[in-house]
């Protein structure tokens, strides 16, 4: 015991300051991960102009478009070139 006040309620203050600086940080990240994620999709389609086939496929995440390909297929096997 120091200046008649026990140690213990010297450190309290500090104590509880760090643990509600920790409850805080817990609670915002569990809140930050709660939010719904976005469904990512893939769709292929065979496209044609004139004689010539394509092979589309669109990635998207929600209702934004992320990427588009397009490859010319093989008239004869129907492979891609």
């Amino acid at each position: 015991m120091m200046n008649g006040r026990p140690y213990a309620i010297k450190i309290a203050p500090a104590a509880v300051i760090a643990f509600a600086a920790l409850v805080v940080g817990y609670g915002l990240g569990e809140q930050a991960q709660l939010g719904e994620r976005d469904v990512q999709t893939v769709t292929q389609e065979v496209r044609r102009t004139g004689d010539v086939k394509r092979l589309c496929l669109t990635v998207k995440t929600g209702g934004r478009i992320d990427a588009i390909t397009c490859q010319v297929l093989d008239g004869m096997t129907g492979e891609l070139e």
